[in-house]
């Protein structure tokens, strides 16, 4: 029987869920922001800001897995709102004077407060859509992210100008401070819930899959490998993107910042696009591994070849050109991707999972802003070291793509799964009545060898 959900209501948690992933985001993106003045200021070579970048992913992926398993058990709500006071607290400081070492410590402790939001905010949302509805709503989500990239990113360069960067961490940290009271106030859980296979006549709760089963079946691996290359380019845009504008390519700040905000505001008008087609498609009788799978995997493939051959183009539109497409096309399928997590995880395994395969994810934001670091460290100039560094962007993309072509196919792995609960269901039921027959035919036996004795006893008399 399927949970009735009020629409506005359930829209409003999308509309609530894209805010506080927009704040995310946009906290995240300052750093890159502020890259040149913080490099001046701090006298940080390259591999050291590389290191600052990446070490806002050290405790992303141990701090997504703990609370992700304690929204299997706490509200979403409530994990929400303690994480969103981590990133005021954790912005808030770098307001004041501050060195390499206070600066990287509470990159640290951001990245660990801010690890669980993507999986935590999607298991929130998907308990108000059933799952063939998730990928649209997923999209709108993605808007929020890219609307606050887009207007954070001038606002955030003018106050960087205007001011200093300290200012920009500042109110950062103010305005996810004032979010926190308007969450609390709105956001409710929602009532949908999720399952692999009913539960057996008589049950309280259907059977789940292992955690094991769940993360390594070829769906995940794919979904992993397609997301893992989304994260390892996310984690350049917010790191080094603007740096490759201005050192690589030759844009002055305002105008790099305003590309970088071009980037965004397109992939969020795709993002809910790419969403609402595979809906469709969906709808008219498409299979998921198609609509969602081939769809999104065939978009990264794409955007890494295009990124492949814009770090060897010279400069000019045609590279600025392939460089917003080929971002473009690698960000297409976060919506996708955890609209098919969700057919294949029960919502009692959902907070969990879907925080341990973000976790997995993200470690390519670990990776990707160092490895960019030691490209630039070593090479003749800035322009050669972004022309190596982003080769090998692209070709990661692109065999992310690749291997997502090969692997997802949630209606083939969502069966197996299915038998990989219920064999054992099945069996646990067929023992326990084996065993109560046995046990009524010991009562039969005795009662039996009683009414023997008695008669027995009987005729002795």
């Amino acid at each position: 029987m399927r949970e009735t959900v009020s629409p506005a209501k359930a829209w409003l948690m999308v509309a609530l869920c894209a805010v506080m992933m927009g704040l995310n985001y946009a906290d995240k993106g300052i750093l890159g922001f502020a890259a040149q003045p913080i490099m001046a200021d701090l006298k940080l070579t390259p591999v050291q800001f590389g290191y600052l970048g990446s070490s806002f992913f050290l405790l992303f992926a141990v701090s997504g897995i703990v609370l992700g398993f304690l929204s299997d058990h706490w509200p979403s709500k409530h994990v929400m709102t303690v994480m969103a006071i981590g990133w005021a607290l954790c912005l808030l400081p770098v307001a004041a004077p501050i060195g390499f070492a206070g600066l990287l410590a509470t990159r640290i402790l951001l990245g660990a407060t801010q690890g669980p939001a993507t999986g935590v905010t999607h298991h929130f949302l998907f308990k108000w859509f059933p799952q063939e509805n998730r990928a649209f709503p997923a999209g709108v989500v993605h808007i929020g992210i890219t609307g606050a990239i887009f207007l954070s990113a001038p606002a955030l360069t003018w106050i960087i100008r205007t001011y200093d960067w300290h200012m920009a961490f500042l109110v950062l940290g103010v305005i996810a401070m004032a979010a926190v009271p308007l969450w609390m106030w709105l956001a409710e859980e929602g009532p949908i819930a999720d399952h692999i296979v009913d539960a057996a006549p008589g049950a309280v709760e259907p059977p789940l899959p292992s955690y094991w089963r769940l993360m390594t079946n070829r769906t995940m691996l794919g979904l992993i490998a397609t997301n893992f290359v989304l994260y390892w380019d996310l984690s350049l845009i917010v790191t080094w993107l603007p740096s490759y504008l201005t050192k690589g390519m030759g844009y002055d700040p305002g105008n790099a910042a305003w590309l970088v905000s071009l980037i965004w505001i397109t992939s969020g008008v795709c993002s809910p696009l790419v969403g609402y087609s595979s809906q469709r498609l969906l709808k008219r009788g498409i299979s998921s591994r198609l609509a969602r799978g081939v769809y999104g995997s065939l978009s990264t493939a794409l955007g890494g070849l295009l990124l492949v051959v814009m770090a060897v183009q010279p400069v000019g539109l045609s590279k600025t050109a392939l460089l917003l497409v080929g971002y473009v096309l690698s960000q297409n399928t976060a919506p996708l991707n955890f609209a098919m997590l969700s057919e294949i995880t029960p919502s009692k395994r959902r907070g969990a999972v879907i925080t341990i395969y973000t976790a997995l994810l993200t470690t390519a934001g670990f990776i990707a802003p160092a490895a960019m670091g030691y490209s630039l460290q070593g090479a003749l100039s800035p322009a050669d070291g972004f022309r190596q560094g982003f080769v090998i962007v692209g070709l990661v993309t692109l065999i992310g793509g690749a291997f997502g072509l090969w692997l997802i196919n949630p209606q083939a792995d969502r069966a197996r799964l299915a038998k990989s609960v219920q064999e054992p269901a099945l069996a646990a039921a067929a023992a326990a009545k084996a065993t109560k027959r046995v046990q009524r035919e010991a009562e039969g036996s005795d009662l039996r060898r009683a009414a023997a004795v008695f008669t027995f006893v009987k005729r002795s008399e």
